[in-house]
């Protein structure tokens, strides 16, 4: 089974008064996000919030989301730390 899920990003084109939503459907795609680590070690994405190690407090790392696979790995000076399994409902942000 594929995993229809849809990337929305909206254009404004101001000379022309008119809006235009893109929707780009992702079934088989990776989605990067760079984040800080906290004290508290939650790894924050637009709708969901994962507990990390603890050896990546303080520290920034990589967050890949292989859509296809439902799995986050994240990434630390190129070296993958963590691997967390993650369903997606929706790309909405």
């Amino acid at each position: 089974m594929l995993a229809a899920i849809y990337y929305e990003r909206t254009e404004h084109l101001t000379s022309l008064k008119v809006k235009i939503a893109i929707k780009i459907l992702l079934y088989q795609a990776y989605v990067y996000f760079i984040r800080y680590i906290r004290s508290n070690l939650k790894f924050y994405l637009p709708n969901k919030s994962f507990i990390v190690k603890e050896n990546l407090k303080y520290s920034y790392v990589v967050a890949e989301i292989n859509i296809k696979n439902y799995c986050l790995n994240i990434r630390q000076n190129g070296e993958i730390k963590q691997m967390i399994r993650c369903t997606i409902s929706a790309i909405d942000w």
